[in-house]
């Protein structure tokens, strides 16, 4: 076997385009989502749609979901 690939070596992936707009759809629906759930974690945080936390152990869980929600819209 030489070190060349030959015309034959090559292997080709197609894809429907109703899968593709399936995917783009998913994608754009997922990063919504991951843009609200971070919106309203920011919110919950600065005290825009309820009363602020006044404890520490109050912060975790809007804090998480935030750090969540930034990561969905990096990944999607």
């Amino acid at each position: 076997m030489s070190g060349t690939p030959k015309a034959n070596d090559y292997l080709e992936i197609y894809e429907s385009r109703v899968r593709l707009a399936i995917f783009v759809a998913m994608g754009t629906i997922m990063t919504a989502a991951a843009l609200f759930m971070t919106g309203a974690c920011i919110g919950v945080l600065f005290g825009f749609l309820v009363p602020p936390p006044s404890t520490v152990r109050a912060f975790v869980a809007p804090i998480l979901v935030s750090l969540m929600g930034i990561a969905g819209v990096i990944l999607f």
